[in-house]
């Protein structure tokens, strides 16, 4: 099974973590911005805005993020957006910068996928990974709307970069030292 290689595993956790954090904010965004102007006027197109930020600043960085991974190697690429993302994830201005960190989450993650698996495994590894894109994708915005029965909107927010740190050291403690072929260790 490709759940069984160490790689695929890490990259799917990844994938999925990443993807919840991304949406956690989403069902208090219109919450946080109508009690940051104080009314509600415009809410809906305001708070779309802000929660577009960060799609805005990956397609900026995108580009420059899979020059890095061909240059320095997928891993460190993929650590220094997580580090990036989870310091920076925060609002407005802050998510725009995040965001350009966050644009290097997902090719990185593709590109272990890609060197960590077979030809003939391409198709399912990459099926996997949307699954596990989907499942973040559902539980991100249960676990924010649930987190707001207990903190404020601030800190759902924080937190939702936040995430991003364990996930970043996670990955970094559970890499493999053997190198193969390249001579750079695999993530």
């Amino acid at each position: 099974s490709l759940c069984k290689i160490p790689a695929v595993k890490r990259m799917l956790i990844c994938a999925g973590v990443v993807q919840l954090t991304i949406l956690m904010q989403q069902p208090i965004m219109p919450l946080y911005v109508a009690e940051l102007q104080g009314s509600m006027e415009r809410i809906v197109l305001i708070s779309g805005i802000v929660f577009s930020v960060t799609g805005i600043s990956g397609v900026l960085a995108s580009p420059g993020w899979g020059i890095l991974g061909q240059n320095w190697g997928y891993r460190p690429v993929l650590y220094l957006s997580l580090l990036g993302a989870g310091l920076l994830e925060r609002f407005t201005i802050w998510r725009f910068v995040g965001g350009l960190a966050f644009a290097g989450i997902f090719p990185a993650i593709n590109a272990v996928l890609t060197v960590s698996t077979n030809a003939n495994d391409k198709g399912r590894v990459f099926g996997l990974s949307y699954l596990a894109q989907q499942l973040g994708a559902v539980m991100g915005p249960i676990v924010g709307g649930a987190m707001t029965a207990y903190f404020s909107y601030k800190f759902i927010i924080g937190m939702s970069g936040f995430i991003c740190l364990p996930l970043v050291l996670y990955l970094f403690l559970k890499r493999p030292a053997k190198t193969e072929g390249t001579g750079t260790p695999l993530v």
